[in-house]
């Protein structure tokens, strides 16, 4: 077993989750939190080592790391989860992978802070960031499950082209393919990449894609939208509930021709929905829209909301503190963040396994709750060798709670 600082990596890896699982929301918080003698007790049963390792230990190791030998480790999880068929009820018409990729800010400094940092300059006062694209995996029933990261950083100090979100999603898009290259796919995306590269890499991939298109997107396809709909007035479907009405009108085969001369068949859905206020979605998909899909479309449409709220807002607000610098080294910044990734996959799979639900039928209150309840075990109660070879032998079927 590979050891650093005279630590097993595994432990290291372990006692990183736990700042998140418990979600201490700092790494110094590891000392004051996770150090108890039932805590020593439980490490020394599982890594043989007989005390929790500082936070200092797992900055000056993390920083020494392959962060993409790291960053694998998430798409491995949720690959089991398909496998195992964990996720099927969360398939896109009993078939399709919904996987919702965006980008958001993870770190901010108003110095410099390495060679890799992206910049925004606005009134003349510079702000350094560090970004990263993410593919989740997402249901409508709210998961919203970690598959793969790619960081947005410049090559250097003086790029003569800043990284983006757009050149980011090539990047991704091969890695997505490779270690899922027979898996149906249907892409959420935002109106950022309503383009001909972004169509023609899901063409080539064999994706479906399902992207909002806004007003000022694709000028020709919603001119095209607009002109055909009053022809077309048996595309149209409505739909009536506790006094929201949603009316939603569709045109298929739209042709779009690209800069570079690539032709695609395009379809347009929109949903206006109103209730108290009138609100309109688009998007641009490459399914066929019917009578039968449409309503689903669009709720896989909105879907894509699940990477912001139970993804980003929930890993940014909500305890796991994803905009916290864990360490200072570029590095380990990206080791934190894979650790963190998975963790808030295991998280979700704890809040809505049905064993959870079996132990505690009584349930948590708010969700922060079962983060406390863990780490009160984790503080209290200890695992001995016997307990740990029992534990080993069980086995374990994630099943998850859709009621």
């Amino acid at each position: 077993m590979n050891r650093l600082g005279n630590y097993p990596l595994p432990s290291l890896f372990f006692a990183g989750l736990l700042l998140f699982l418990s979600r201490l929301q700092a790494v110094r918080q590891i000392k004051f939190r996770l150090h108890t003698q039932a805590a020593k007790t439980t490490f020394q049963t599982l890594f043989g080592k007989a005390s929790v390792p500082h936070g200092d230990t797992l900055n000056a190791t993390f920083a020494n790391l392959d962060p993409d030998q790291l960053g694998v480790l998430p798409t491995s999880m949720v690959r089991t989860l398909i496998r195992k068929r964990v996720l099927e009820k969360g398939r896109f018409l009993r078939r399709f992978y919904m996987i919702a990729i965006d980008g958001t800010g993870v770190y901010v400094f108003h110095q410099r802070h390495c060679e890799h940092c992206t910049t925004k300059t606005h009134n003349g006062k510079t702000l350094y960031y560090h970004m990263v694209l993410e593919a989740k995996l997402v249901t409508s029933d709210g998961l919203a499950l970690s598959v793969m990261s790619e960081f947005i950083e410049n090559p250097n100090e003086n790029p003569s082209k800043q990284d983006c979100e757009i050149k980011a999603f090539h990047r991704l898009a091969e890695k997505l393919k490779q270690a899922f290259p027979n898996l149906p796919i249907l892409l959420l995306l935002d109106g950022l990449f309503a383009e001909g590269p972004v169509f023609q890499i899901c063409r080539q991939n064999r994706w479906e894609f399902l992207i909002v298109l806004k007003d000022a997107d694709l000028p020709s396809v919603n001119q095209e939208f607009r002109n055909l709909l009053p022809l077309n007035q048996e595309n149209t479907k409505i739909k009536r509930q506790e006094g929201l009405i949603q009316h939603y009108s569709w045109i298929n085969d739209i042709s779009y021709r690209d800069t570079v001369g690539r032709v695609f068949s395009l379809n347009v859905l929109e949903c206006r929905e109103k209730l108290a206020d009138e609100h309109t979605h688009r998007w641009v998909s490459s399914q066929k829209i019917t009578p039968d899909n449409a309503v689903s479309l669009a709720k896989a449409g909105r879907d894509r909301w699940k990477i912001e709220n139970q993804g980003f807002n929930t890993q940014k607000n909500l305890g796991f503190a994803l905009e916290h610098p864990y360490s200072e080294d570029p590095v380990g910044m990206k080791v934190y963040y894979f650790l963190l990734q998975m963790a808030h996959t295991w998280g979700q799979l704890c809040e809505r396994g049905r064993a959870l639900k079996k132990a505690v039928p009584e349930g948590f209150g708010a969700l922060k709750n079962i983060a406390f309840r863990f780490l009160e075990e984790w503080r209290n109660s200890s695992i001995v060798a016997a307990e740990w070879g029992q534990l080993l032998n069980l086995g374990i079927q994630v099943r998850l709670d859709t009621s």
